[in-house]
């Protein structure tokens, strides 16, 4: 969410260039990024039929995705505190709902299709009750977004996910690129 409208702009361009084939790109990012992606140039924004953000609704329950024949999703759903702590209360850990979850930089690792180790940096909780709740509830919505492609069926339309969140999906070789923002 903190990333710069230039830097979703550049991932949108960059994308949309590595698919010159896809005429009817749909986008699901966070909300704040929906306004930034509209101040793309007009040679990319034609190419742009749908956008919508995370936990809007839309982004889990519709089929008007699979007019696109393209799906980016974009970032990493952000789940208060809040939520981490009803879920956990919710399945009887009050002891651990109780205490701060310590939100903090992690690292994770990953494979690519080469099965080459690629080691990734994000943000999580220090308490394990917390950060395997945390990350139940972000991979939901993020698998959530990227089954509006439907790629269970025939007519599905391909998916390309930008997201620092460990979901269990092989990278695409030589594709893993750290964002920076200009700001730093």
């Amino acid at each position: 969410m903190q990333t710069s409208g230039n830097v979703v702009r550049g991932v949108v361009r960059s994308l949309l260039a590595k698919h010159p084939g896809a005429k009817k790109v749909g986008i699901i990012t966070h909300r704040c990024h929906i306004s930034e992606i509209e101040q793309l140039e007009p040679f990319w924004m034609e190419r742009i039929a749908r956008r919508d953000y995370f936990r809007s609704g839309n982004d889990r329950a519709s089929n008007a995705w699979l007019n696109c024949d393209l799906l980016l999703v974009l970032g990493t759903p952000r789940v208060p505190p809040s939520a981490v702590r009803r879920a956990l209360i919710q399945i009887g850990k009050l002891k651990d709902a109780g205490i701060d979850g310590k939100w903090r930089s992690v690292v994770w690792e990953g494979h690519t299709l080469d099965d080459d180790l690629v080691q990734v940096e994000g943000l999580g909780y220090a308490v394990p009750a917390w950060a395997e709740m945390h990350h139940v509830l972000v991979r939901s919505l993020l698998l959530q977004a990227v089954g509006r492609g439907r790629g269970v069926i025939e007519s599905g339309v391909p998916v390309v996910v930008v997201s620092n969140e460990p979901l269990g999906l092989p990278f695409t070789a030589g594709e893993l690129v750290p964002l920076k923002d200009d700001s730093g």
